[in-house]
């Protein structure tokens, strides 16, 4: 990553679209994120989007309704819009290598395993490394028994994925984010 490529305004071209300004305030506040919180850049390749939604429901006691959706969709000049069932996991992007001589002929990396899984902000998704190991591991057991190595005709892989169960990825934040906030609730309604 070259500093020059993500510092100041830019404005990117698109072939499916209008083009995208960034202005440089938010480019600068990203890189201040991505500096600061984010993997070694030298593995995030891949930042997947996020699903857009809808607009908020008019109709009462709804959040979203699936007919207002539709009409949302239509009104933006969506053409097709794919209806999946929602599994509840977390979004994590996982980078594969077949040994750790791949990862350091394609990535760069040095010492740093075989791979490695992060959010779609590019955080590592693990802060337990030997869990995450123990993921690659058995990721990298995959597709060395299906043959997709060959198949792909490629030394390393990445994969857009939603681990389940979601807990695996909130407990940390169950416990330092809204432990707290549940345990002054419960001691403020009980003085109620």
């Amino acid at each position: 990553m070259d500093i020059d490529d993500v510092l100041g305004k830019r404005i990117i071209a698109t072939r499916l679209h209008h083009t995208v300004t960034i202005r440089e305030e938010n480019a600068t506040a990203a890189l201040e994120v991505m500096s600061r919180f984010a993997a070694n850049p030298k593995w995030l390749i891949y930042l997947p989007p996020t699903m857009s939604p809808s607009e908020t429901s008019s109709r009462l006691d709804y959040l979203e309704h699936p007919e207002e959706a539709f009409i949302y969709f239509q009104n933006q000049k969506v053409a097709q819009v794919v209806c999946e069932q929602k599994h509840m996991g977390s979004r994590a992007v996982v980078i594969l290598c077949r040994d750790e001589s791949a990862a350091h002929r394609q990535f760069g990396v040095i010492d740093e395993g075989i791979g490695i899984v992060y959010t779609r902000t590019g955080r590592r998704f693990f802060e337990d490394r030997p869990l995450e190991s123990e993921l690659l591991d058995r990721l990298k057991a995959a597709m060395d028994t299906a043959g997709l190595w060959d198949r792909f005709t490629s030394d390393w892989i990445c994969l857009d994925c939603e681990l389940m169960p979601w807990s695996v990825k909130a407990q940390d934040l169950l416990k330092q984010q809204y432990a707290a906030v549940g345990s002054a609730a419960r001691a403020a309604l009980s003085q109620v």
